[in-house]
């Protein structure tokens, strides 16, 4: 375990969280953008309003508006606030305010990647079904073939976005070489990674977004913790798992979900018209670690494969309590781990004027 992180289990289903012992502590002084639940401005634009409002989470001209077709989103490029507020409730030092910028322009998948699609590949299924329910787990991944894909490394990711790829005539985004086992199954992994273009921005291929991608794409343009709106109950400052009608309107965690993940494109999406962001299966990205460290204005982060195997996860898991489901929030685990709710959705660059 890599010095300063500690492992909190918390009832499984991928919630072997990687946290710190400050991380009820602030990190940074927010000297510019917003507090919470007040008015909010930044270098893109300036909006009034709490939780979900417009604000800090976009601005500068871009048009947050679902644009979708055969399960893709356009997402614009832009620049937006990362990270949360110090007064948000479970605000860590690793959701400290950045500036980014996107510069290019990207689909990413409406849902998770779903069984069916999975499957289609030839890769086995892995999802865990716990009948009775596991005292841990619940009842863990539903099995519908619109269900999330669950259990999936992040390997297991990459490797299904290579061969999407290939099918669709597009060079892959990964190299990966030595390695051992089956996609799919328990274990597999490689030692080497490498990316085919400078940059994972630049490849052309089928690919998993990076952190900064995720949370641009997943706030689409508001700003707090949920995108529906300001939260209806008193967010929690521990592991108490709360009804919140906001929360419920577009995620599946502890209070609504019955102990399961389920089908995707049930909830509300947010204003790309992208679907269980904040809660389902809990979502694999590019990047290696947390943005903590990086300076206080950014350019397309986290572009590069960094050699260690700790890798990010996004977005609420369905049994998580209230602040996991914060959409700053995030996680890192071991790449070639694969447990009951983990999934991924996939991006791609899109081609510099392209849109649907």
């Amino acid at each position: 375990m890599t010095s300063g992180r500690v492992e909190v289990a918390v009832g499984g289903a991928f919630l072997l969280l990687v946290g710190c012992t400050a991380c009820g502590e602030s990190a940074v002084e927010a000297t510019s953008g917003p507090s919470a639940g007040g008015a909010v401005s930044s270098s893109t634009g300036s909006a009034s309003g709490g939780a979900g409002g417009t604000g800090a989470g976009g601005g500068g001209g871009v048009a947050f508006v679902a644009d979708c077709t055969d399960g893709w989103c356009s997402i614009p490029a832009g620049t937006f606030m990362m990270g949360s507020p110090d007064g948000e409730v479970g605000h860590s030092p690793r959701e400290q305010l950045k500036q980014v910028t996107l510069t290019r322009a990207f689909e990413m998948g409406q849902y998770e990647v779903t069984r069916a699609q999975w499957g289609e590949l030839g890769y086995p299924h892995r999802g865990n079904w716990f009948d009775p329910p596991d005292e841990d787990y619940g009842y863990g991944d539903c099995q519908e073939p619109s269900c999330p894909a669950g259990n999936v490394s992040w390997f297991d990711a990459i490797t299904y976005a290579n061969e999407r790829s290939r099918r669709a005539g597009l060079e892959p985004c990964f190299q990966l070489d030595n390695c051992t086992g089956s996609v799919g199954e328990e274990g597999y992994g490689c030692t080497d990674v490498a990316l085919t273009a400078p940059t994972i921005y630049e490849c052309e291929g089928y690919r998993l977004p990076t952190t900064a991608e995720w949370e641009w794409a997943a706030r689409a343009g508001t700003w707090g913790p949920f995108y529906p709106g300001q939260p209806t109950a008193e967010l929690p400052h521990s592991s108490a798992c709360v009804f919140d009608e906001s929360l419920a309107k577009a995620g599946w965690y502890c209070a609504n979900s019955e102990g399961q993940t389920h089908p995707v494109g049930l909830k509300m999406p947010n204003n790309f018209g992208l679907y269980d962001t904040l809660g389902n299966a809990i979502e694999w990205v590019f990047d290696h670690d947390h943005q903590q460290g990086w300076p206080g204005v950014v350019v397309d982060p986290g572009g590069t494969v960094v050699a260690n195997n700790t890798r990010v996860v996004r977005g609420g898991v369905y049994l998580a309590w209230n602040t996991i489901l914060r959409v700053a929030y995030s996680h890192i685990a071991s790449a070639n781990r694969s447990d009951t709710g983990g999934g991924f959705r996939l991006a791609r660059t899109l081609p510099a004027g392209a849109q649907h």
